[in-house]
């Protein structure tokens, strides 16, 4: 997507030579948070070449959250770093063009480069289909303390109570949205509107919507005519 945010939370427990995470490896757009590279000597983003990056290095056995935005539309690519103790630093740069190539994202490491691997814990991780403003950057800032809460170690649920809003405890101890919901298990589960997608074939007159969606569509022969409120549909 070219109106990208990524997010994640780091504990290293090792020093790599390159540690990439969320790497797309794209040529000249590579979409990734680098993490450590000498080639940078810091923190930074991959944006088709090297630059010298001032967002210091996360340090060993400390929890680190690095979010990066990229932007095709303003070319321009912004690394965000916590430590969770007050210290936050960013860097923004222009960012290369997209020339086409991998499509898909991986954790850890690239694709088509080896040694490219971090070593250590990770807390939580967010990819989302658009750039984040500094204000909703401060958001993500402010729930430093409850990601990291449970250090490496998981944390198995025993009740519905255990998770986050919307979310419920499954047989194996996880964390899981709700029917209709998505988002963060653990933190919070926001409502999917299924009438946006509209890709369900039902019977005649059938509504559709989980959780509560203020919207359902109405079908007739599988085809969409248009949306109704809920009430229209129960009529």
């Amino acid at each position: 997507n070219p109106e990208l945010t990524m997010e994640i939370y780091i504990k290293p427990t090792a020093q790599g030579a390159k540690d990439w995470l969320l790497g797309h490896d794209n040529s000249d757009y590579d979409r990734s948070i680098i993490v450590r590279d000498e080639r940078y000597n810091g923190i930074a983003m991959g944006i088709g070449t090297s630059y010298p990056s001032t967002v210091s290095y996360p340090a060993l056995n400390h929890w680190t959250q690095v979010i990066a935005t990229f932007s095709k539309a303003s070319g321009k690519a912004t690394v965000y770093k916590n430590d969770g103790n007050g210290v936050e630093e960013m860097q923004q740069k222009d960012s290369g063009g997209d020339s086409g190539g991998e499509n898909n994202i991986g954790l850890n490491g690239l694709k088509n480069y080896g040694s490219h691997n971090f070593v250590g814990c990770i807390a939580q991780v967010q990819i989302i289909n658009e750039v984040l403003t500094p204000g909703a950057i401060r958001i993500l800032y402010d729930r430093f303390d409850d990601v990291t809460a449970n250090g490496c170690d998981f944390a198995a649920c025993a009740a519905e109570s255990d998770c986050g809003v919307n979310a419920e405890c499954d047989g194996a101890g996880i964390c899981q949205c709700k029917s209709g919901f998505m988002g963060d298990p653990y933190l919070e589960c926001q409502d999917v509107d299924e009438c946006a997608a509209a890709t369900a074939t039902l019977t005649n007159g059938q509504c559709r919507g989980v959780g509560g969606a203020a919207a359902h569509d109405h079908f007739v022969n599988g085809i969409t005519k248009k949306p109704l409120t809920i009430e229209e549909c129960e009529d």
